[in-house]
């Protein structure tokens, strides 16, 4: 049997064939990733506001007033996480795993790439708003 017989008839010379062109080996990259994230509707308690004032007469009430206060402190004192902190905590979580995982096994390879994955991110934009 010769190298011919392997090949549909008439392909073995033809260089457009599937099978005959190059294969692109792959190549690493760098790229920037920018994830837009949000989160709604979470409580926090804070003193940091206007309380809402009623008149004497009780005919007028001038309600609470939130415009001054400060958000992001309110959300870190209530002990809410932010997307870099918890990161950090699951980078230490994995850290710790690791010690645990057989080395050059899956689940080692799996927490290195967890690891690697937690580094690196910027915020970009951090904001903090009363939800309405």
């Amino acid at each position: 049997m010769s190298e011919k017989d392997y090949y549909p008839a008439g392909a073995y010379n033809d260089p457009s064939a599937p099978y005959n062109e190059p294969c692109i080996p792959e190549r690493s990259f760098d790229v920037d990733v920018v994830f837009v994230v949000s989160k709604t509707r979470v409580q926090v308690q804070t003193s940091d506001y206007v309380p809402e004032v009623v008149s004497k007469d009780e005919q007028y009430v001038e309600p609470i007033d939130t415009s001054n206060t400060d958000w992001q402190s309110a959300y870190s004192e209530c002990g809410h996480y932010t997307i870099p902190e918890m990161l950090e905590t699951l980078k230490v979580y994995a850290e710790n795993d690791l010690k645990n995982c057989k080395p050059k096994s899956y689940a080692w390879y799996r927490m290195k790439h967890l690891i690697e994955s937690c580094q690196g991110w910027v915020v970009e934009e951090e904001t903090y708003e009363e939800s309405k």
